[in-house]
């Protein structure tokens, strides 16, 4: 018995000895940050969006590390000092100095649909923060983590609050939105910089690696995610009950195979 430990010991001993080889990765783009077989930077535009609104990212922590988030995106469509992000969940006067001063001009905007907010198209054509230290400020996070940011930053609550209108439809079928008219990050910055920019180009030149992401993950085995109000929409535990279950007959035929072998 003692010289079966001992051989045992000295196999451990071999064993722990051996180099550690680090599990393979997958090549990523540095530019869009994903694997370069499904790299997306072809579809961002040859010169970044020489805008001249002055964009202030209000993100939820949740968000930085989400794999399919949007505003990386707009960062990389746009000049790179007119998007500004900044990350947390309560931004009070020691977070930034830059949105403290946008928070203080009267001609800020927050797109965020409040009970107070007015449509776009009721706010002049005209860039925010480029004559000053104004800036279209934007929410980003899922909607209950947007409103909870909302809820807690009661100095949002004095900027001028603007919606866009619901005719337009999210090409961000990868998430699910609580309804049809709700958009991604991206898709409503686009939309009210277009306003503002008097450019409508701005909306399909900021979908184009959207639509992108979204086709990768579709090719890929992901599925199209309605809004929690359209008539297709599957609640997500549903979703996982009929993976379980189809899991389960296929266990079964599996083992009624055995048997007739």
């Amino acid at each position: 018995l003692e010289n079966l430990v001992s051989m045992d010991d000295l196999a451990f001993t071999e064993l722990s000895g051996l180099p550690i080889e680090a599990p393979l990765r997958r090549d990523s783009c540095q530019r869009c940050g994903r694997p370069t077989t499904v790299c997306i930077c072809s579809c961002f535009p040859a010169v970044r969006l020489p805008i001249q609104t002055r964009i202030i990212v209000l993100q939820h922590p949740n968000e930085e590390s989400r794999p399919l988030a949007t505003v990386p995106l707009l960062q990389e469509c746009v000049a790179e000092d007119r998007c500004h992000v900044i990350k947390g969940k309560r931004f009070g006067p020691g977070k930034s100095e830059l949105l403290n001063k946008a928070l203080a001009s009267p001609n800020s905007l927050l797109l965020y649909p409040g009970k107070n907010a007015v449509d776009i198209a009721s706010v002049p054509q005209k860039p925010i923060g480029y004559h000053d230290n104004a800036a279209l400020i934007v929410i980003d996070g899922t909607w209950a983590q947007a409103k909870g940011i909302f809820t807690q930053n009661p100095q949002l609550h004095e900027v001028r609050q603007i919606q866009l209108n619901a005719e337009s439809m999210s090409e961000y079928v990868v998430r699910t939105q609580p309804t049809k008219g709700c958009l991604s990050t991206l898709e409503s910055v686009a939309h009210a910089l277009a306003w503002l920019e008097q450019r409508p180009d701005i909306v399909e030149t900021l979908a184009c690696p959207l639509r992108a992401l979204c086709q990768h993950q579709l090719d890929r085995g992901a599925v199209v995610h309605h809004s929690r109000d359209d008539p297709d929409y599957i609640p997500r535990r549903l979703k996982l009950q009929e993976k379980l279950e189809r899991r389960s007959a296929k266990e079964e035929t599996g083992t009624s195979q055995e048997t007739v072998r």
